[in-house]
């Protein structure tokens, strides 16, 4: 059993995947703040669910994932449109500050991904991550086959945005 104290370890030094997963379906900072807060306050309310036989870092991933999906879902449901619009939305004290130089391709990409599926867009940000197949596949609860098919597809999508 971990402390309290264990925990907002564990939540900061796993803060920047984090905020990954939340840049990938919430459309500003604010927004994706509060998806760091709802990923944080699940980690909080499931680590007694964490078994060792997996990476905390894969766990957390799912915890990430699934948390923004739903958190997502709810949004779309009230709002009927939900804009991303990442590249242009963190400062400078954002964990993601990147170089101008870089700035407009990331930019192009992260557009790119908006028009994937939710699933797709998962799979994206875990390989972008450089997360292996194998880890990819546990976290999604899908086969290393799956993974492969899937991103060489997303590849394809990705070509053609």
């Amino acid at each position: 059993m971990r402390d309290k104290s264990q925990i907002v370890d564990i939540i900061h030094e796993h803060r920047a995947l984090i905020y990954k997963v939340a840049m990938m379906y919430a459309k500003n900072r604010e927004e994706v703040d509060d998806v760091f807060q709802e990923v944080s306050i699940q980690i909080f309310k499931n680590i007694k669910s964490f078994k060792e036989n997996c990476l905390l870092s894969t766990w957390i991933y799912r915890i990430a994932i699934n948390t923004s999906i739903s958190w997502l879902r709810k949004e779309k449901k009230f709002n009927n449109k939900v804009e991303i619009d990442i590249a242009n939305n963190f400062s400078v004290e954002s964990p993601f500050f990147i170089e101008d130089e870089k700035r407009e391709a990331i930019a192009e990409l992260y557009r790119a991904i908006e028009h994937l599926s939710a699933v797709d867009k998962t799979l994206t940000l875990l390989y972008l991550d450089e997360v292996p197949y194998e880890e990819i596949a546990n976290i999604l609860g899908i086969s290393m086959v799956n993974v492969r098919v899937k991103m060489n597809r997303i590849k394809k999508k990705l070509k053609k945005y």
